[in-house]
């Protein structure tokens, strides 16, 4: 979703060079996280939560024609991307890391890693197509859209200050 969001938003309709879409996992509460850096004169910012909102019904449009072969392409690269984060430099740290956060969350799964791989081993298209009208689409949308606003834009000189639009599924 980064990539189509960064194209849509930063290169098609030059509305921001700073756009993120992250998964979230706070307290075992799984999210969307989609955060855009505006120029304070290019939009408002109810603007752009329009323009995130007609992303998604995009998206999901593109979602019911992607095959799942180049699904399956994503999940191996993004499970290469996830073995080397466990066997990279700092290796040890790193799983001590892990460990330890699993300890203070008192959740103790200390193969998480491991069952993250094997979850997206097991996606298919039809079930991210069925989520994604379900969770984004559906009844169970909440959503909260926070706007950063620092100055009038007529206030603001144009030397690049930014207003953060954060919107949270």
């Amino acid at each position: 979703m980064q990539e189509p969001l960064r194209n849509q938003l930063c290169i098609q309709e030059q509305l921001s060079n700073k756009v993120f879409c992250v998964c979230r996992d706070d307290n075992g509460v799984l999210g969307l996280s989609i955060t855009v850096h505006i120029e304070a004169h290019k939009c408002t910012t109810e603007y752009m939560d329009q323009r995130i909102e007609e992303f998604l019904k995009s998206f999901s449009k593109m979602l019911e024609v992607f095959p799942q072969e180049e699904l399956n392409i994503i999940k191996e690269t993004l499970i290469i991307k996830k073995l080397k984060q466990c066997i990279s430099g700092g290796f040890l740290k790193n799983e001590v890391d892990r460990n330890w956060s699993e300890i203070m969350k008192r959740q103790y799964m200390f193969d998480r890693s491991e069952k993250k791989i094997v979850a997206i081993k097991h996606v298919k298209i039809e079930e991210l197509r069925e989520w994604f009208t379900h969770t984004l689409n559906g009844n169970d949308l909440r959503k909260l859209s926070l706007h950063v606003i620092g100055t009038d834009p007529k206030e603001i000189e144009a030397n690049g200050e930014y207003i953060t639009v954060l919107v949270e599924f």
